[in-house]
């Protein structure tokens, strides 16, 4: 009953920080962007999230790096077999983090660290409900690059709670672009995913297809998901993108924690 009170008052903290630093950074960031996704596949799973991330503006620290606050929440469906059965579960989790960005040309780089809270509802064979409630950290690493009408993306994160990793690659072409006040633009591309822990891994291979109107950005992704466990087949998704009033060049935006 303690470590629920512990954990419980600790999630009050970390709601009330990420609170209040979303209603201080954003008046005074350089910029700021909301992202979310949703990605299903047919096992009846999914995993949608939302990102919301600020650049913290500081033109006299001198600083060779430019500061970042962000919040990543998330929530997962998906079945595991115990006896014979097909038991349902679902993962919430919310992660304040806190960290750096620099770009060098079209090179941009970024990094983040912060707590880690995540609520399991599983469901047992007796037909019960178990929710489990655990407190950790989480570490993320971020990198874009674009070269004429090419771009490339990587991402990187690890949390201890499960030990559960996560890497995905992107490349995307610019296909077609107008050349009107509010450009359009297409990009066609390819993404890879590695994800999974000590129970179980997981390698995603897909084709994605973006499409940039002015600052907002619709991406629609698909393909196949090869798994460890009984949950290899097909995949699809979307992802939506959108900067604040003064925005980061959408071809160096951050990308999105998945």
């Amino acid at each position: 009953m303690a470590g629920k009170h512990t954990v419980r008052a600790r999630s009050v903290c970390l709601y009330a920080g990420i609170v209040l630093l979303l209603i201080v950074v954003p008046s005074s960031s350089q910029a700021w962007e909301v992202s979310a996704g949703y990605q299903s596949d047919n096992h009846g799973q999914y995993f949608s999230y939302v990102n919301g991330r600020a650049t913290v503006s500081t033109p006299t620290a001198g600083l060779p790096f430019e500061p970042i606050v962000q919040l990543f929440a998330f929530r997962q469906r998906f079945f595991s077999k115990e006896e014979g059965h097909l038991l349902e579960a679902h993962l919430n989790q919310v992660a304040p983090s806190v960290g750096i960005t620099k770009k060098i040309a079209d090179l941009e780089i970024s990094a983040s660290a912060g707590a880690a809270l995540r609520e399991t509802q599983e469901q047992t064979v007796e037909g019960e409900k178990e929710t489990t409630k655990d407190l950790g950290y989480m570490v993320n690493a971020e990198a874009s690059y674009w070269m004429d009408n090419d771009g490339f993306e990587g991402i990187v994160s690890y949390t201890n709670l499960q030990d559960f990793f996560f890497g995905r690659a992107r490349w995307k072409h610019i296909a077609s672009k107008t050349e009107e006040e509010h450009s359009i633009k297409l990009n066609p591309g390819l993404e890879m995913q590695a994800l999974g822990n000590s129970d179980f891994q997981a390698i995603v291979v897909g084709g994605l297809l973006e499409t940039e109107v002015g600052n907002l950005v619709l991406l629609l992704k698909g393909g196949y998901q090869y798994d460890t466990t009984f949950r290899s087949g097909e995949y699809g998704g979307i992802e939506l993108y959108l900067p604040g009033p003064s925005p980061i060049p959408s071809q160096s935006r951050p990308l999105c924690t998945v």
